[in-house]
């Protein structure tokens, strides 16, 4: 009998320590392909690629070469997405190499517990001395070995940290720009670093009542024309968009995240005034897109001295009123580069308010004959590169998404809903997340209004008339600047550093597991927000690389390179889509399931706002002038 237990404890020693040998070789393999990333990976290095720079070295040479054009962005291409396997790569390695470990030590330790206890004297001491000895060695060979591990993994990892904010950032060739110039994270959305916080508290505002009497501009004043919007869109899957209609895009994107509703024009050329309107100069230089209700389009402008709110008339391009704000005094000064500007974001209207917001965290309000009503200030801001998300106008309240700081556990990122009479605070709910440059979406469902944000890590949406969040998804990294799609009952948000994804709506809290429908993580745009339209979403990289993709499955349609830097976020309508480069040129084509481009469009000055649509014509805000583009 006692034979028996003897021979049972054996195999299980026997086992246990087999157990113990696999782990351990599974963490030496480990470590070697840990090691060979370690040194494949240089090739992929963001700081110092050394194929990249030797072709930029050429085309410094020789700017006109459209060969060495492609070959760069090609290169470039190569590197991120090297840069994101190898470390991605590597921090699977340390999760695998600490699971060896464990069973390793585990095993070794149940092990020893099942060497058999014979009374003295005993035999095989010798042996099982030797026994202890050998083990003693393995488990300090294995403690040594999971230490290296995990350094080299560390070290493989937080070599890439000073390059974190590279892989965000683009490559552009244009003709009159060095061609070796890399563009800061963000590109020219967000453009170079600004001054950082003076305070990193949760951020407070301050309220200044303007006077409602006083004069609003040197420019005669108009009284507006209500319009009514033309009915709700379409259902998809239990959830109905923001009103909108032929005659308004009350935001940026638009009231449906880009598509439009009816026509519109799809042949012109900026240079000779064909199919052109009219255009008009702006005042003052600003990168947001133009917004429509009715007869009336709004933008703001702003430089280091002016903050400005524009109204001009859609059918003669007549400037009928300029709203000046004066700067909140005593704010820190923001000096953004030349590509952001001052005025980043995109005005919203309701068709009896205006709201803007400035790259300092400023915001305005005007009332659509032009006199201001508020102004309020959310700044200081820990955002490197300034404010940039625009506001959304959602019942009698302007969302602002104040996102800011490099770690979401801070608490620093918040978002308000502002009354439009009087600015006051509705509500408004700390945001676990980091700085980010992307603007919410609205969407409702049968008995409620969703606000939708994309920022490091959180996808959130919240109720629109208490802020409650409703449901988060977990599936964002990097700066997030693209804004989300929504369509056919999912919403489609990424960023490049993370995989891009479409989530369902029909949640509550963290959903992550089992409300992410699919991911796909080549191509993940940037800079330009995606588009959603007859079944497919368009991915765009700020290098021109456009992705079609199927919006139930999450697989790839097509892929085209347009090999021109892009910053325009798309806009679908009559069956195209409407993509504006930063030269201007707006590439039409159709979206099938093949790339068919129907035209290449020219505006004549350079470009990095969205166009608006509405009633059967475009609009389009370029580096000097607002055109509008149509029929006569």
């Amino acid at each position: 009998m006692q034979q028996l237990q003897d021979n049972a404890m054996l195999a299980r020693k026997i086992a246990a320590e087999r157990t113990a040998r696999v782990a351990a070789g599974l963490m030496t393999i480990t470590l070697l392909l840990l090691s060979v990333n370690a040194i494949h990976c240089r090739k992929y290095d963001p700081l110092n690629p050394p194929r990249l720079t030797t072709v930029l070295a050429a085309l410094n040479r020789d700017p006109a070469n459209d060969s060495l054009k492609k070959r760069a962005r090609k290169l470039d291409r190569e590197v991120r997405s090297g840069y994101v396997r190898s470390r991605n790569f590597a921090i699977n390695g340390l999760y695998l190499l600490l699971g060896g470990a464990v069973v390793f030590f585990a095993a070794t330790e149940y092990a020893k517990s099942l060497r058999h206890s014979r009374p003295l004297p005993n035999p095989d001491r010798g042996r099982i001395l030797a026994e202890s000895a050998l083990a003693g060695r393995r488990a300090t060979m294995a403690a040594g070995a999971s230490a290296a591990g995990l350094l080299l993994t560390l070290v493989v990892t937080s070599r890439h940290d000073p390059a974190a904010a590279w892989y965000k950032g683009i490559l552009i060739l244009p003709p009159d720009l060095p061609p070796a110039t890399v563009v800061p994270p963000g590109g020219s959305s967000l453009g170079a670093p600004a001054p950082a916080a003076a305070s990193l508290s949760q951020p407070t505002t301050t309220l200044t009542p303007l006077v409602d009497s006083s004069p609003a501009t040197s420019v005669p004043l108009s009284v507006r024309s209500p319009v009514a919007t033309t009915g709700p869109m379409p259902v998809t899957t239990a959830v109905v968009r923001t009103l909108s209609g032929t005659s308004t895009w009350p935001c940026f994107r638009g009231a449906s995240g880009g598509i439009a509703v009816g026509t519109a024009p799809a042949i012109w050329n900026g240079p000779t005034g064909k199919g052109i309107k009219w255009h008009v100069p702006v005042p003052l230089p600003g990168h947001g897109s133009p917004v429509i209700w009715g007869h009336r389009i709004y933008l703001s402008g702003a430089d280091e001295t002016k903050r400005e709110i524009y109204c001009f008339d859609t059918t003669t391009g007549k400037l009928l009123w300029r709203t000046p704000f004066p700067l909140t005094a005593g704010a820190q000064p923001v000096t953004p580069s030349k590509d952001t500007g001052y005025a980043p974001a995109t005005v919203a209207t309701d068709g009896s308010y205006v709201c803007a917001v400035f790259v300092n965290g400023d915001v305005v309000c005007a009332n659509t004959s032009g006199k201001p009503v508020w102004r309020r200030s959310f700044g200081p801001l820990e955002n490197m590169y300034g404010h940039a998300s625009s506001p959304l106008l959602v019942g009698d309240s302007a969302i602002i998404q104040v996102d800011q700081g490099t770690d979401p556990d801070n608490s620093h990122s918040m978002i308000y809903a502002l009354k439009l009479k009087s600015g006051d605070i509705a509500w408004k709910a700390a945001r676990p997340v980091a700085a980010s440059w992307t603007t919410p979406v609205a969407l409702r469902d049968s008995n409620k209004t969703l606000v939708i944000t994309v920022a490091r890590p959180w996808v959130i949406a919240y109720n629109s008339t208490d802020g409650t969040e409703i449901w988060r998804a977990k599936c964002v990294d990097g700066e997030a600047t693209p804004s989300p799609a929504v369509g056919n009952g999912m919403v489609y948000a990424g960023n490049s550093g993370a995989p891009f994804c479409g989530i369902r709506l029909n949640g509550s809290g963290d959903i992550t597991k089992g409300g992410i429908a699919w991911s796909f993580g080549d191509n993940v745009p940037d800079i330009v927000s995606p588009v959603y339209t007859n079944g497919h979403v368009y991915l765009i990289s700020s290098q021109g690389l456009i992705t079609c993709l199927d919006a139930a499955k999450g697989s790839k349609v097509w892929e085209h390179d347009l090999a021109t830097p892009c910053h325009a976020s798309p806009v679908a309508a009559s069956n195209r889509i409407y993509l504006t480069d930063r030269k201007g040129v707006t590439h039409v084509f159709d979206t099938g399931t093949t790339f068919k481009e129907i035209a290449a469009l020219p505006l004549g000055e350079e470009c990095s706002a969205t166009p608006a649509v509405a009633s059967g014509h475009l609009f389009l805000r370029g580096t000097n002038h607002l055109f509008c583009i149509g029929d006569r």
